[in-house]
């Protein structure tokens, strides 16, 4: 039997990566207001130190893995069975599950499919992810075009168009950026690795974050244009260091990190039934520790998500619905 043959480098520390991306989008996303109020028992700076940086991961390596192999129609093939399709699928399932329980949730609005589409509410990051791609594509990668349009949207983001959200020109505004920078990277990665791969690099980085999001959280500049980065960067540093010395935690974020767009796809929808889970766990266990709430609401939504995974994984039409 022919195998296949890898014909581009794998980096492991990629899929660690996404795994830590992934799993820190569950742990902001368990911060509960209601049925139960687990978000009011911490510092918003609990969570914020996280959430301020986590997507930021999924859109570095975005634009490390970025091709310029693949022709036009290649191009548009993979990307709309990758993103455009789990999009709109989810989309579609997402606010479906929003009108019939509409009653139960805190805005108790319905939705219109068609706004949710277009503005890429809910599942933005695929939304967002997919006009930056194609803007990539525009230019092909070159610097000679790249860096000026880098230049060009780092001036925008100072201008009143920085606050439009339709069709999430913000957010394109605020993460090209980071998906040009992973770009750039992976074209002089073996000498950045070298780098990000010293204990003490990792270390100076973990505490030169810490002290921006501490002088800085109130600052959207420097949350952008200083933790964010910082932040990777460390997280990187790290995940390299999980690859080369930490075969289980290698083993579970790489598991993760495979499947981060349908764990992605999949939390969107089954969070309010985690809180739910939490809250009569609560209620009925006598558990009043916001942490254990905290994790178990944590740990519902992945074992929820990981079994619609399963499900997923075994039915042709659920497979193409959510990228796989």
């Amino acid at each position: 039997m022919e195998q296949k043959v890898r014909t581009k480098p794998y980096y492991d520390e990629l899929d660690i990566i996404k795994g830590i991306a992934i799993l820190t989008v569950f742990y902001v996303h368990s911060f509960a207001t209601s049925p139960i109020n687990i978000q009011a028992s911490f510092s918003e700076d609990v969570q914020n130190f996280i959430e301020n940086f986590n997507m930021g991961l999924f859109f570095f390596v975005s634009g490390f893995l970025f091709s310029l192999k693949d022709s036009w129609p290649e191009f548009l093939k993979k990307k709309v069975k990758r993103i455009l399709v789990p999009y709109i699928v989810f989309c579609c399932l997402n606010v479906a599950l929003r009108n019939i329980f509409s009653g139960f949730t805190i805005s108790q609005n319905k939705e219109n499919i068609f706004e949710v589409l277009i503005n890429g509410q809910h599942y933005w990051f695929l939304h967002t992810i997919f006009l930056i791609l194609l803007a990539m594509k525009c230019v092909n990668g070159r610097q000679k075009y790249g860096i000026p349009l880098f230049i060009v949207i780092i001036l925008l983001s100072f201008t009143p168009l920085y606050k439009c959200k339709v069709l999430h020109v913000n957010r394109f505004i605020m993460f090209f950026p980071y998906v040009y920078i992973g770009y750039l990277m992976k074209l002089y990665y073996v000498d950045i690795k070298k780098y990000l791969s010293s204990w003490l690099l990792i270390a100076a980085l973990f505490v030169l974050a810490i002290t921006i999001f501490h002088f800085g959280k109130h600052s959207k500049e420097a949350i952008r244009f200083a933790y964010i980065p910082v932040s990777v960067l460390y997280v990187w540093g790290f995940s390299i260091k999980i690859s080369e010395y930490m075969p289980l935690a290698k083993k579970i974020f790489c598991y993760f990190g495979k499947y981060s767009l349908q764990y992605y796809l999949n939390q969107m929808l089954i969070m309010f039934v985690a809180y739910r889970v939490t809250y009569y766990i609560s209620y009925y266990g006598g558990i009043h520790i916001p942490v254990i709430n905290l994790v178990i609401c944590f740990l519902t939504a992945i074992a929820i998500s990981t079994v619609l995974l399963f499900i997923e994984k075994q039915h042709k039409y659920l497979k193409i619905a959510s990228g796989l």
